[in-house]
């Protein structure tokens, strides 16, 4: 339970990540999957709020109403999880949700559940 406790504490607190293709946090993730390595205190900040998101994100999805849920396969990659959520936030500009909102949608979209 304690856990839970956490990984909900942490998808709150990345709710107040912007979701904009020129936020830093959406830049660090393009730049962690070219191994471009942080230049400064603020760029690390950012990959760690892109990478610390996407692991929350990737483990709480359990826990999401069956209407929300995601199926992302085990073998999924952490990279290939944030390709897919980086390609649908630049695919959908005209929406302001925060990171995790558009990342679990993201993740649906593209690995739905079967019915």
């Amino acid at each position: 339970m304690p856990t839970l406790i956490v990984m909900v504490a942490v998808v709150l607190a990345a709710l107040s990540l912007p979701a904009q293709a020129n936020d830093p946090t959406i830049l660090a993730c393009k730049r962690f999957l070219t191994s471009e390595f942080p230049e400064d205190l603020g760029q690390a900040m950012a990959l760690g709020e892109c990478l610390g998101t996407i692991n929350t994100l990737s483990a709480v999805t359990d826990f999401l109403r069956p209407d929300r849920k995601p199926c992302v396969p085990p073998s999924v990659t952490i990279e290939q999880v944030m390709r897919v959520i980086i390609a649908y936030i630049e695919r959908h500009p005209q929406r302001t949700e925060h990171f995790s909102v558009l990342g679990i949608d993201a993740l649906r979209e593209a690995w739905p559940c079967k019915k």
